[in-house]
């Protein structure tokens, strides 16, 4: 686990395992942003990204910690190595929530489970 760097906190499992969950949050009051918007925007900043090629496999609504949400599920590859990532995101009070998790397409379904219950146990207090 680590704190910072841009994320409130990452996790990456230990050997050297190419795979990590991180968790980032951003305060939207002065934009406003509905839950719609913040999917465009996260979407746009990663299909934009000029080092890691994304390709959009799925969206789908859902919820987490009792809001509502989106799944993002997508390919991506960046020097030469292919990954998997599934991205989701929800709001409170304009306050933005984004889980990502992202792992080697060989490892991908290896700790889908683990995101999943991160994701099922996610609660916002405050």
């Amino acid at each position: 686990m680590t704190e910072g760097n841009g994320s409130i906190v990452s996790f990456s499992p230990p050997g050297g395992v190419v795979a990590s969950v991180s968790l980032n949050s951003s305060n939207f009051s002065t934009f406003k942003p509905t839950l719609d918007e913040l999917k465009n925007v996260t979407l746009g900043g990663l299909l934009n990204n000029s080092t890691i090629s994304y390709a959009l496999v799925s969206s789908n609504s859902t919820s987490v910690a009792g809001l509502p949400a989106y799944i993002l599920n997508l390919n991506a590859s960046a020097s030469g190595i292919a990954f998997q990532q599934q991205v989701v995101m929800t709001m409170k009070d304009y306050q933005g929530y984004v889980l990502y998790y992202s792992a080697a397409q060989g490892v991908f379904p290896d700790y889908q489970q683990d995101f999943n219950n991160m994701t099922s146990s996610f609660a916002i207090t405050g």
